[in-house]
């Protein structure tokens, strides 16, 4: 299927009005959309049957452009690649009812044959549907619901198999493949490689090879504890979903958490510091346009030191005073004797202060600044942990967060070359507001 898309991405994007793309058939077009998960590409595309040709009789062409694929198996695979299967993917599930669910399994169970067989796992699957599992067998999806898997925040758990091909249609997708083969076939890593992908490849000495060898399968494995592969599949799920991960792109078999702790600032007087929603600027005003600002303190030593704001509504922390705008904002946190925080603003190497509240109609506040060389008591936070902090995959910000966490462990899973060449801004950002040479 991947070769057959790589082609169909080449011929789709050289494309003008008026160009018909030119099949051979050895049974004519009609076989073409025999294949119903071909069609309902084709459907995605705008595609139908006149928009090809297949020539029964020599003919003559003006002129013929023979496109190279964008991916090879065990060769290359190109980043257009993921933009096209991403863009079809899209444009796929507009009038599907998609499969959402924070546990589901990908069943190998009803596959005839194969590379792999699980021969014990029906008794896997009631055991994790004991722990609210949901048990799905992708052949029996249409090929949109099927892409849904990747999408709507699940994260999809099951052995290494062409279910998780499909995740190439979803950007920077989430999930769980145990590996129970010898290697992980490169197909899926290079895929891995191009679209962010953040899925974790697990091994496990509990699924051995079975003396009941099925011909039908390349592989016949066992598994030899089900209760504990169960509890070990649940557990890393579920740990995987509570967090924020760096994408492993393919290049480690795991992707690695961040490890942070999110909170929220309340001034001197008790009120949270907010984000104006129209402006961008940090107020302890209160109404409908504003949301709390999250403050981010990471667990790396040489970097607990500092506190980071974070606007997770796309636009820039409008600080008034600040020489360092953008969506992040570093501060060096001094503590102070009863618990409370100062925060001081490197780039100009003065606190934040509050102005004090000014009533009125609304619930109004003051406006936060970077406007004082000492320590009073509008210098003064309190940190109130939260874990309502969460950021969307695939998101400028995410890629923020992931880029300050591979920074600051000095650290690359692959990826920094990606976002280099595809978010060289964030990149500068980062490097920016770092300190990075």
């Amino acid at each position: 299927m991947t070769e057959f898309i790589s082609r169909l991405w080449a011929l789709a994007n050289i494309r003008k009005p008026g160009d018909k793309l030119l099949v051979r058939c050895v049974r004519g077009l009609d076989e073409v959309f025999t294949f119903k998960w071909e069609a309902e590409i084709f459907d995605a595309l705008g595609l139908t049957k006149d928009d090809f040709i297949t020539p029964e009789i020599p003919v003559t062409i003006r002129e013929l452009v023979v496109p190279s694929p964008a991916f090879a198996e065990q060769g290359y695979c190109y980043r257009k690649m993921a933009e096209f299967c991403n863009r079809i993917g899209d444009l796929s599930q507009s009038a599907i009812n998609p499969v959402k669910g924070e546990k589901i399994y990908l069943s190998r169970s009803k596959l005839y044959g194969g590379t792999l067989l699980i021969d014990n796992e029906p008794l896997l699957e009631k055991a994790l549907i004991d722990r609210g599992f949901q048990i799905v067998h992708p052949e029996e999806l249409t090929f949109p619901e099927q892409i849904s898997l990747f999408r709507n925040h699940n994260t999809p758990v099951g052995f290494v198999g062409s279910a998780f091909h499909t995740s190439i249609f979803t950007p920077n997708p989430s999930g769980v493949a145990i590996n129970a083969k010898s290697h992980v076939d490169a197909n899926y890593t290079m895929m891995d490689g191009v679209n962010e992908a953040e899925i974790d490849y697990i091994e496990s000495d509990l699924i051995i090879e079975s003396p009941q060898k099925d011909h039908r399968f390349f592989e016949t494995k066992t598994i030899t504890n089900i209760d504990l592969l169960t509890q070990n599949i649940s557990d890393f799920v579920t740990d995987k979903r509570s967090g924020i991960h760096i994408p492993n792109m393919g290049q480690k078999a795991i992707s690695r958490p961040i490890d942070f702790t999110s909170f929220y600032l309340q001034s001197q007087t008790g009120r949270y510091i907010n984000i104006d929603l129209r402006t961008g600027r940090l107020t302890t005003e209160e109404g409908p346009f504003h949301k709390k600002v999250f403050a981010l303190v990471f667990q790396n030593p040489e970097w607990s030191r500092y506190l980071f704001l974070f606007n997770i509504f796309d636009s820039s922390i409008g600080l008034e005073g600040s020489l360092q705008d953008g969506p992040v904002k570093k501060l060096l946190l001094t503590r102070n004797n009863n618990g409370e925080t100062s925060l001081l603003d490197e780039s100009v190497n003065l606190y934040l202060t509050i102005t004090p509240t000014v009533p009125g109609p609304i619930t109004n506040g003051g406006t936060v600044t970077s406007s004082t060389p000492e320590i009073s008591d509008y210098e003064k936070y309190s940190l109130e942990p939260t874990n309502e902090f969460n950021i969307r995959k695939g998101t400028d910000m995410h890629k923020v967060l992931c880029l300050i966490a591979m920074k600051m462990d000095r650290s690359s899973v692959g990826n920094y070359e990606f976002y280099n060449q595809t978010v060289p801004h964030l990149v500068s950002f980062v490097d920016r507001i770092l300190f990075v040479e």
